[in-house]
């Protein structure tokens, strides 16, 4: 699977595995680094 940006560009994953931000928090984005624990932000709060 690829994850392109709004320009069409391929965003490359930084490992394998990867896991998409949803807390809006990563210094990694689109990708997430962990950030949302320490927001406290839980999938409760879109």
């Amino acid at each position: 699977m690829e994850i392109v940006d709004a320009d069409g560009q391929v965003i490359e994953p930084p490992t394998d595995t990867v896991y998409l931000c949803r807390c809006g928090h990563s210094a990694t984005k689109p990708f997430c680094d962990g950030s949302h624990a320490r927001c406290g932000w839980t999938e409760n709060d879109r």
